[in-house]
C-alpha cells in the first residue's frame, strides 16, 4: 500500500477523533480530545495493518478489527460512573466504541462513511441534546443537570428557588472549580410521584440569573 494511503487515513481518523473527543472534551467527560484521537488512530492502524498482512499471508483481514470492536468496550467502560441512583457516562462510553468504529473504516480506506459516521455522531451528540428538551419525556420526575456559574452561593441560592417553585429538590449538589468558572452538578427530583416539571421550565428559570453561564442536560 502507498505511503500516501497511510497517511491520508491516519490524517482522517485524528479529524474524527478529534471533533468527537472535542464536544466530549467540552462537556467535560473523563474520555475527551486526546483519549478519542488516540482510540481512532489505534483502530485505524490495526485495520490497515490487518488489510496489508492479509495480502501478504491470505488471511482475513477482518479478524483483527474485529477485536478492536469488542477490546474498546473495555475502555469505555471505565468511563461509566454511578452517582447515587443515577448512571453517568453512557454517552461518553457510547461515543468511544463509535470513534473506533469510525477509525476502522478510516483505517480500511472507506473515506465516505468514515465522514458520514463522524456527521451523524457528531449531529447526535450536538443538536440532538437541545431536542431532547422538547420530547414527551421532558416532564421527568428526575433530571440530571450541569451547569456552569460566576459565583456559587448565589447559583445555589437560584437553584433552591426554582426546585421549590417546581415543587422539586435538589439532590447529590456537586461543585467543581473550573479554570474561571464553576461547573454544578445536581439532580432535580420531584417530590412525588404525581408532580413532573418540564427540563425547559428549569433551564428558562435559571438562565435569567446573572451569575449562570451555560446549562444543559446531562445525558452521560
Amino acid at each position: 500500500m502507498p505511503i500516501q494511503d497511510y497517511i491520508l487515513r491516519l490524517l482522517l481518523s485524528v479529524v474524527i477523533g478529534g471533533l468527537i473527543g472535542g464536544e466530549r472534551e467540552a462537556a467535560h467527560r473523563p474520555a475527551g480530545f486526546r483519549t478519542h484521537i488516540l482510540v481512532c488512530i489505534g483502530a485505524a492502524i490495526v485495520t490497515a495493518a490487518g488489510q496489508s498482512l492479509a495480502l501478504d499471508s491470505g488471511a482475513d483481514p477482518t479478524r483483527i478489527a474485529a477485536q478492536v470492536v469488542s477490546g474498546v468496550g473495555f475502555l469505555g467502560a471505565g468511563t461509566i460512573l454511578r452517582d447515587g441512583f443515577s448512571i453517568r457516562g453512557l454517552t461518553t462510553a457510547a461515543s468511544i466504541w463509535t470513534t473506533a468504529c469510525l477509525g476502522i473504516a478510516a483505517g480500511a480506506g472507506l473515506y465516505v462513511l468514515a465522514l458520514l459516521g463522524l456527521l451523524t455522531t457528531v449531529l447526535v451528540l450536538t443538536v440532538f441534546d437541545r431536542v431532547i428538551l422538547h420530547m414527551p419525556s421532558a416532564y421527568p420526575h428526575r433530571g440530571n443537570f450541569v451547569l456552569h456559574a460566576k459565583s456559587v452561593p448565589a447559583m445555589v441560592e437560584a437553584i433552591n428557588a426554582v426546585a421549590e417553585e417546581q415543587e422539586a429538590e435538589v439532590q447529590n449538589l456537586e461543585v467543581l472549580t473550573r479554570e474561571a468558572s464553576y461547573e454544578l452538578r445536581f439532580i432535580m427530583q420531584a417530590k412525588d410521584r404525581k408532580s413532573a416539571f418540564k427540563y425547559m421550565d428549569v433551564v428558562g428559570a435559571l438562565s435569567t440569573s446573572p451569575d449562570l453561564i451555560s446549562i444543559r442536560c446531562d445525558e452521560g
